[in-house]
C-alpha cells in the first residue's frame, strides 16, 4: 500500500524489476530456503519439491564454478569500495562484474538473472580473502554481505541510488544529481547511446552545459577527457559487436609496468584536489593540472623501475619513494597552474594570507 502513494511511485519503477532479478537468483542458489515459496515448495512435495530442488542444484554448481575463477582471478564481482584501490585496479584493464578471457575482460552484467549468481559468488570469494579461519567458516555471513554488496551496486538500481544518495547528503551529492537529471532531460537517450558509441573518453564536466556536451555526439570532443590520476584519459571501454547494441563491454589488460607495480604495493593513491585556495577549478583547469602533475610523476618512477637499485629497494621503501614522487610533481604542476591562471593564483594568495592572520 505504501509503495503506491506519495513519492515512493516515483521509485517503485527502479526497484521492482531488479528485485524480481534478485529473487530469481535467489531460488537457485543455497539462500533459497530464506524465500517463503521455497519452503512451501518443499512441504507440498512431489513436483514443486523436485523443480525447487533442481533450481537451486542449478544454481548452486553454477555459483561454486563462478567462485573457483574468482579465486583463480577471472572472474570479477563488485570490486574494492575503496576508490583509491578500485582506481588501481581499473588501471589494470580490470573490470567489475566481467569474466577474463585471456588478456580480456567482458562484462556480464547486463546478462541478468544469471549475473547476479556469477557476482555474487565472486563477491563472498573476495570477502572470504580478508576473513580469519573463524569467520571464512560461518559461510552464512560472507553470503550475507556478499547479496548486500550486489544489492547496492546493482546497474538497474543506479537511478535510485543515485537519487537515494543525493537525498541523504544533499551538500555532496544534491547539485551532481541534480545536472545529470536535466541534463536527462535535455539530450534523448538514443542521443547519450550514439555518443557513447561514437566518442571513446569519458569527458570531465563541471557545469549543467558541460554534462549536457558531453552527451551530444560532435559536441563532447569540446570538454576535456576525464583522467586518471597519471593524466591518461580514462575510455569507456570498447563493446563485443555493435556498441550501441551490445550488452557486453570489453575491456583489455594493460601491460603497464608502473600501474601493475603500483597496484602489486598496495600503494593506494587518489587524485589531486580540485580545490585551491576555496576556489574549485574549471574542467578544463583540472584537466591541464592532472596531466601536468600525473605524466612526468609516471615516467619518473618508470625510469627509477628500469634501474638496478630498484630490485633491491624493499617493498616498504619502494611505496615510500613512489608517495613522495607523485606528491613532487603535483607541488611542481600546481605552481605551474598558478602561474598561467590569474584568477586561481588570487584565491590562493587570499587563502594563505587569511592562515597567516589566523583566519580559515
Amino acid at each position: 500500500m505504501l509503495a503506491n502513494k506519495g513519492p515512493m511511485k516515483l521509485f517503485l519503477p527502479f526497484v521492482r524489476t531488479p528485485l524480481n532479478l534478485l529473487k530469481y537468483a535467489t531460488e537457485r542458489s543455497p539462500a533459497a530456503p530464506v524465500l517463503k515459496e521455497f519452503r512451501e515448495a518443499m512441504q507440498k512435495g512431489g513436483m514443486a519439491r523436485d523443480q525447487a530442488v533442481a533450481r537451486v542444484s542449478m544454481g548452486s554448481g553454477l555459483a561454486a564454478l563462478a567462485t573457483a575463477w574468482a579465486l583463480d582471478g577471472r572472474l570479477s564481482g563488485s570490486g574494492p569500495t575503496d576508490p583509491r584501490e578500485r582506481e588501481a585496479l581499473r588501471n589494470t584493464g580490470w573490470q567489475p562484474f566481467s569474466v577474463k578471457v585471456g588478456d580480456r575482460w567482458y562484462s556480464y552484467q547486463r546478462i541478468d538473472p544469471f549475473a547476479r549468481i556469477l557476482s555474487t559468488a565472486a563477491d563472498f570469494a573476495t570477502f572470504g580473502e580478508y576473513m580469519t579461519d573463524e569467520e571464512r567458516q560461518n559461510i552464512g555471513t560472507s553470503l550475507a554481505l556478499a547479496i548486500a554488496r550486489n544489492v547496492s551496486t546493482m546497474p538497474t538500481l543506479d537511478p535510485a541510488a543515485s537519487a537515494f544518495e543525493a537525498l541523504s547528503d544533499p551538500d555532496r551529492y544534491l547539485g551532481r544529481y541534480a545536472k545529470n537529471l536535466a541534463a536527462s532531460a535535455a539530450v534523448p537517450n538514443i542521443v547519450t547511446q550514439t555518443n557513447s558509441a561514437l566518442d571513446p573518453y569519458m569527458r570531465e564536466t563541471d557545469t549543467l552545459m558541460d554534462t549536457i556536451k558531453s552527451r551530444v555526439p560532435g559536441l563532447s570532443d569540446e570538454i576535456p577527457p576525464r583522467m586518471n590520476l597519471w593524466g591518461d584519459p580514462i575510455e569507456r571501454g570498447n563493446a563485443a559487436g555493435p556498441d550501441i547494441l551490445s550488452p557486453v563491454w570489453v575491456s583489455e589488460e594493460r601491460k603497464d609496468p608502473v600501474m601493475n607495480e603500483v597496484r602489486r604495493l598496495d600503494v593506494r593513491l587518489s587524485k589531486p584536489d580540485r580545490i585551491i585556495g576555496r576556489q574549485r577549478m574549471s574542467a578544463d583547469q583540472y584537466a591541464r593540472f592532472v596531466y601536468m602533475a600525473g605524466r612526468p610523476a609516471k615516467d619518473m618512477i618508470g625510469r627509477m623501475m628500469g634501474e638496478e637499485g630498484w630490485s633491491r629497494m624493499p617493498d616498504g621503501a619502494r611505496r615510500i619513494t613512489i608517495r613522495r614522487i607523485v606528491e613532487t610533481f603535483r607541488e611542481q604542476a600546481k605552481r605551474q597552474l598558478l602561474l598561467a591562471e590569474p584568477d586561481l593564483m588570487a584565491a590562493y594568495e587570499d587563502q594563505r594570507a587569511r592562515r597567516r592572520s589566523g583566519e580559515r
